[in-house]
């Protein structure tokens, strides 16, 4: 990779992570009794807003991985299961 190219992703990586930080998070859940250890591995959910037209909700997912790996997938849901994503149990 050029360093022009590594600065970039570098910088990008820091607007993203500055971005995140002040989204509203839900931690996730396991849908097995025996999931990853909390140290190994966690998510966390954030719906970003819901389209009126198409009825569909934004969320993005933050994944962390052994405290050495974070990564973010953005996806859209209907928005009555997106609300039931975040819902109390």
């Amino acid at each position: 990779m050029a360093v022009d190219d590594a600065v970039r992703f570098a910088l990008e990586a820091e607007r993203i992570r500055d971005l995140a930080s002040h989204l509203e998070w839900t931690e996730g859940w396991y849908g097995s009794p025996h999931g990853y250890p909390r140290d190994v591995f966690r998510y966390w959910l954030c719906l970003l807003g819901t389209n009126p037209i198409s009825k569909t909700t934004e969320i993005v997912m933050r994944l962390w991985f052994f405290e050495n790996l974070t990564w973010y997938v953005a996806f859209e849901a209907p928005a009555e299961i997106a609300e039931e994503l975040i819902a109390p149990a």
